[in-house]
């Protein structure tokens, strides 16, 4: 058995209650489950002449032992879209990998806005009172999204939403 933990709590929006008219019982096979994983990341920006460190959270890719006589004894991972999530200042370490039966290994997210993130412009505070303030927010978060895939005995896929901003006061 594979999991996936960290994240967000995911809330569950009123549109939900809606009722989704069943597939078709030739394509619902079809139609892989994607489990929705949330990672919010808050980069702090107290002063905006010094970079501040990234933006860090992890997720933990585990397999659970039993007693249970399975074909494979390791679960490999891959997350996709690395380039893109690397073009909007994500790093994902390791992007892939094999995690053995009875253990967890963390994957590691850290973000850093690129240099054409909006952060709002500063307006300073009189001398001795601060830094200063932000006077406008940036124009939405920046969000990207990536499946991660765990293959063991079975595959499951996880839909992982990246939420990144700025966050530029104490």
């Amino acid at each position: 058995m594979m999991f996936v933990e960290g994240g967000d709590p995911l809330d569950v929006p009123v549109e939900s209650l809606t009722v989704i008219p069943p597939f078709d019982l030739e394509h619902r096979e079809e139609a892989e489950e994607l489990k929705p994983i949330l990672v919010t990341l808050d980069y702090v920006q107290l002063d905006p002449d010094t970079q501040a460190p990234p933006a860090t959270r992890e997720l933990q890719v585990g397999c659970i032992r039993t007693t249970q006589l399975s074909a494979k004894k390791t679960v490999e991972f891959s997350m996709d879209n690395i380039a893109a999530l690397q073009h909007k200042g994500f790093t994902i370490e390791p992007s892939k990998g094999s995690v053995e039966r009875g253990q967890t290994k963390a994957i590691s997210i850290s973000w850093t806005p690129p240099i054409d993130f909006d952060v709002g412009a500063w307006e300073p505070f009189p001398p001795g009172e601060g830094w200063g303030a932000s006077v406008g927010e940036p124009d939405h978060p920046l969000m990207a999204s990536a499946l991660l895939q765990l293959r063991g005995d079975v595959k499951e896929t996880y839909k992982v939403l990246f939420v990144a901003q700025v966050v530029t006061g104490p």
